[in-house]
């Protein structure tokens, strides 16, 4: 076997490496964002209903205006009851034939939870709740400390459900 000289260890073209570290940089510098905008759902949906349907269409329309991503995201803070008679298992199974692929495969507390493990992938996002809690949840949201989030901008998005939808709610 020949053996290698010096020379044939040195790169083919060291005009193209020149300026450039020979290490591996372990920690990249990140661009200001991965995925732009998000916006998302908190639902219990205990089954799916036909409001958590409505608010699903508010949210993928300004989903579609924005550009932003889509992500529905589900609570499992409800006891076993009759008017709570599903698992989170079973409540995710039902949810992921009504909702598809923008569901998220884990239960989240509230829409805090949702901002703070989405605020390093994504720059702005969208919160579409119910218009009957969106006061309650921008009041919560004023109250946090923001310093722990990388957003540039979060929106609480307020959709008014008709009287046929909050019966059915309720």
């Amino acid at each position: 076997m020949a053996e290698k000289k010096k020379d044939d260890l040195k790169p083919k073209d060291e005009k193209a490496l020149k300026g450039k570290s020979k290490f591996i940089d372990t920690e990249p510098e990140l661009e200001e964002s991965f995925l732009g905008g998000l916006v998302f759902l908190v639902l219990d949906c205990n089954p799916p209903s036909s409001s958590d349907e409505k608010l699903f269409n508010t949210a993928a329309n300004t989903a579609l205006q924005k550009g932003a991503h889509l992500k529905v995201f589900l609570t499992d803070d409800m006891e076993l009851s009759d008017d709570t008679p599903l698992t989170f298992h079973q409540n995710y199974n039902l949810a992921k034939e009504v909702f598809g692929s923008s569901l998220h495969h884990e239960p989240v507390e509230d829409f805090i939870d949702v901002l703070e493990s989405v605020s390093s992938q994504y720059s702005s996002a969208y919160y579409v709740t119910e218009s009957d809690y969106a006061d309650d949840d921008k009041k919560l949201y004023r109250m946090y400390d923001k310093r722990e989030l990388s957003l540039d901008k979060v929106e609480i998005i307020g959709v008014k459900l008709d009287d046929s939808y909050a019966h059915q709610k309720a």
